[in-house]
């Protein structure tokens, strides 16, 4: 199991699951992340 810090995670803005932040789509709903959210 790996650690996860909570400055490697956002929130999808569209279903409010915890990604982490290079992530570019969500892996709960599917939706496109835009990048202000993702941090990139």
């Amino acid at each position: 199991m790996a650690i996860t810090y909570e400055s490697d995670q956002a929130v999808c803005p569209y279903c409010a699951e915890t990604v982490r932040l290079q992530a570019t789509r969500c892996k709960h709903c599917g939706s496109d992340i835009p990048k202000a959210v993702a941090g990139a």
